[in-house]
């Protein structure tokens, strides 16, 4: 049987075929430390439990871009499969030609990804990875590589975002936001959400009226509030979450955030409290889940730069969140209108 081994930034796939099938693969995280060893030690429980050993091996493929980690697998390799692994290098014959003036700089997971691609559809391609790095990369209509480009991936471009700009949480691309309270600011929110990265935003406002802006605005999912159920409700559409942006903070709204919270998510207050208001805070919950609690009210002029960047691109829309264009001489209408009728306005405009 083969092994085949895909050592990238951040994973490391163990796949093993038998007569060119998959029969079955593993994951573990990447580490150039882990000693060969290790690494027997964890893929000999594996196979195990597959019904496979160690012993069943007969030959290795290794396709790296960890350098530091490639002496502990070819040690492993020779070790415990008796065997020089074959190394994926622009040096093999792979039956593509890599045409580009420096073939050496192109990793082994760029040049494994163009001979898969050319083998399954025999056309030109382009070719997208998502990984820690996202790659583009073009074959021609033989297969042969003839360029490409490199960009920093998805969530590490967040990662990078979350450490300059302090005042942004960290949000997971694969995991959905909540927000309470749909006004100008849960809106808001929501648009910056999906900006960030989130996969899903799902809205919760105690006036259904909103759910037609949320729907407007592009939001995946409401939630009514006030007529029962919402936690179950929320859970089903991808909770726990990551993070709940609570716009309302009344009792009842922070125990809602604190129990749809996955274990370390964190709740972002964003509601001036008024004078005398006393929040009482789901101690116990926080405590068992390790939740992280922000409460944001002052603003840095980085964070406004990068709002208003947001908005010039798009990702906020904030003229599908006004709902009545008033003149000057109607300004104390408008103040009735609003205060009076919430469930119709979200923000006025007033024009001179």
């Amino acid at each position: 049987m083969l092994l085949a081994i895909d050592s990238g930034n951040t994973n490391t796939v163990f796949g093993l075929y038998e007569s060119g099938d998959l029969r079955s693969q593993w994951r573990t995280s990447t580490d150039a430390n882990r000693t060969a060893d290790e690494y027997a030690a964890w893929l000999g429980q594996l196979l195990a439990l597959e019904s496979f050993t160690l012993k069943d091996i007969g030959g290795v493929i290794i396709a790296s871009v960890v350098p530091q980690g490639m002496f502990n697998l070819r040690l492993f390799c020779r070790r415990y499969f008796d065997c020089e692994p074959l190394v994926v290098t622009t040096e093999l014959d792979l039956g593509i030609e890599v045409r580009v003036e420096r073939p050496s700089d192109v990793g082994a997971d760029r040049l494994v990804n163009a001979v898969a691609a050319h083998q399954t559809y025999q056309r030109p391609l382009i070719i997208i990875d998502f990984g820690t790095a996202t790659t583009l990369d073009i074959i021609d209509e033989d297969g042969n590589y003839v360029g490409g480009v490199i960009a920093p991936g998805i969530n590490l471009s967040l990662d990078a975002l979350h450490r300059a700009a302090a005042k942004l949480p960290r949000i997971a691309v694969e995991r959905p936001a909540r927000v309470i309270g749909g006004g100008t600011i849960g809106s808001m929110i929501a648009q910056v959400a999906r900006g960030w990265g989130a996969a899903d935003v799902v809205m919760v406002d105690r006036m259904p009226a909103r759910q037609a802006l949320a729907a407007d605005l592009g939001f995946d999912h409401f939630v009514l509030s006030g007529e029962g159920d919402e936690e179950k409700k929320l859970l089903s559409f991808g909770g726990p979450f990551d993070i709940v942006f609570d716009n309302a903070c009344t009792e009842q709204t922070i125990e809602l955030a604190a129990n749809t919270l996955e274990i370390g998510g964190t709740m972002v207050t964003l509601t001036f409290p008024h004078a005398g208001q006393k929040l009482i805070a789901p101690y116990l919950t926080a405590y068992r889940r390790e939740l992280h609690i922000v409460f944001s009210r002052n603003y840095a002029r980085g964070d406004w730069d990068h709002t208003f960047d947001l908005m010039s691109k798009g990702a906020i829309d904030t003229e599908r969140m006004i709902s009545g264009i008033y003149p000057l001489d109607r300004f104390v209408e408008a103040m009735d209108d609003l205060r009076d009728h919430p469930e119709e306005h979200v923000k006025v405009v007033i024009s001179p």
